[in-house]
């Protein structure tokens, strides 16, 4: 009996034009951060997550034209004008935070018009227009 079962409902399903998905991300899994539900009433909905920093930029020395970043670690920083979130003056004069030796800023000189990273540790930058969010140096002059 268990048998006849089986096989009827599995014609009906053939003849019905029906599919039967055997994996596990059926309909489709929705990109990480992304949420396809809305919550439940009451609950608050999940925020996405940040994408993790991948993008930074290590010199000694930056020399440009324009300089764009998000966050900004340095000894010195000097630019004619530019757009900056918050300035935290004292700080950054060490390289990156437990960096090891020598400081947290690579050895080399960057020479270029236009340098665009997520977060640059430098020991010096100096440019014609600078735009961060933050920015964490022992010396800031922007516009003088």
């Amino acid at each position: 009996m268990m048998r006849a079962s089986a096989l009827l409902l599995l014609l009906a399903v053939a003849v019905s034009g029906c599919r039967i998905h055997l994996y596990d991300d059926w309909p489709r899994r929705p990109p990480r951060g992304e949420y396809p539900y809305p919550a439940p009433p009451g609950e608050p909905h999940p925020s996405p997550r940040p994408p993790p920093p991948d993008d930074e930029l290590r010199a000694k020395e930056i020399k440009a034209e324009r300089v764009y970043a998000r966050i900004i670690y340095a000894k010195e920083v000097k630019a004619r004008d530019g757009r900056v979130g918050r300035i935290y003056s004292g700080e950054g004069g060490k390289g990156v935070r437990g960096g090891g030796k020598g400081g947290g800023w690579g050895g080399g000189k960057v020479h270029t018009s236009e340098v665009s990273a997520e977060i640059i540790y430098a020991k010096e930058i100096k440019a014609d227009w600078i735009e961060a969010d933050e920015i964490h140096a022992k010396e800031v002059k922007i516009g003088r």
